[in-house]
């Protein structure tokens, strides 16, 4: 913690540490279900030009990668039950530094 920040500036901060570590996850993902895409993208263009049926199998798993990527959950977030400014019901995520540091690190 920076001594020469006030308590409003420190929180500042750190919430934008937090949406730039979310959003630099999702840039990665996002690169991770591209290159997934492109893999299986090349795999049937080979099948089509070369009628290469023994490709299935490589196919198939190119095929369950990408499903993955598309469908891989975030673990350092929950979605929490609050009420807005209003007292209406509403969602807010909550954030577990923790996880978010070790997929930020290591790139999932």
């Amino acid at each position: 913690v920076n001594p020469f920040l006030s308590d409003q500036a420190a929180a500042a901060v750190e919430q934008m540490l937090v949406a730039t570590m979310l959003h630099i996850n999702r840039v990665g993902q996002t690169y991770r279900a591209i290159a997934a895409t492109n893999q299986l993208l090349k795999l049937l263009g080979k099948v089509k030009a070369a009628k290469n049926p023994p490709l299935a199998d490589e196919i198939d798993r190119s095929a369950a990668n990408l499903v993955s990527q598309l469908t891989c959950k975030r673990h350092y977030a929950s979605q929490i039950a609050t009420t807005d400014a209003n007292g209406r019901p509403d969602t807010c995520l909550r954030v577990d530094p923790r996880f978010l540091a070790f997929e930020f690190i290591h790139n999932i």
